[in-house]
């Protein structure tokens, strides 16, 4: 009888702890990031990434427990060749951040600007690394914009039309900027 009590007391706290340890470890839709993910997927804003992409993992991080929230696409497959989706989207590198409305960036200085690659002969040669086969590229300090239209550029101010994207990793602030969400304030 007291092997049995004692086998049931363990089973009672192997299936509680392992019922909190799920609880716990499961993301809360009303935290700041979740909310803030939650708004960038209802914005109509994707991310593409590929599982293997230390960016992309980075930028999921930043969401801690809130990344499940993130409006993620997939675009490697196991064996590391791109999925239909990234095809047919034109995803080049990763991250890819795809924005549905227009995009504004305040810039004090000149972006190198990159022709669609390979470009003519006399861009700066770090087109060849940044630039796009499919889309003209804006390399800002702390953000790089692609898009297939030339933005509006008045003074400091780059606004980009509906269905720019941006290609690596993005903060809080940029997301929040480039979404019109607003970032949560815990980091």
């Amino acid at each position: 009888m007291k092997t049995f009590i004692i086998t049931l007391v363990i089973i009672i706290a192997v299936v509680g702890g392992g019922y909190l340890l799920v609880q716990i470890s499961k993301p809360d839709a009303t935290a700041p990031k979740a909310v803030f993910a939650q708004c960038l997927k209802d914005e109509g804003v994707l991310f593409y990434g590929a599982f293997w992409c230390p960016h992309c993992q980075a930028n999921k991080a930043l969401f801690g427990n809130s990344k499940s929230f993130l409006p993620y696409v997939e675009c490697s497959n196991a064996d590391n060749s791109q999925k239909q989706i990234c095809i047919d989207k034109k995803i080049e590198g990763y991250p890819t951040w795809f924005f549905p409305k227009e995009i504004t960036i305040e810039s004090a200085s000149e972006p190198v600007i990159c022709n669609v690659q390979p470009g003519p002969a006399d861009q700066p040669a770090s087109c060849a690394q940044t630039g796009s086969k499919y889309f003209k590229t804006w390399n800002f300090a702390d953000a790089k914009v692609i898009a297939d239209t030339d933005p509006v550029h008045t003074g400091t101010t780059w606004t980009f039309p509906a269905g720019s994207r941006t290609s690596g990793e993005l903060d809080f602030e940029n997301l929040a900027a480039f979404s019109g969400c607003t970032a949560p304030t815990e980091k």
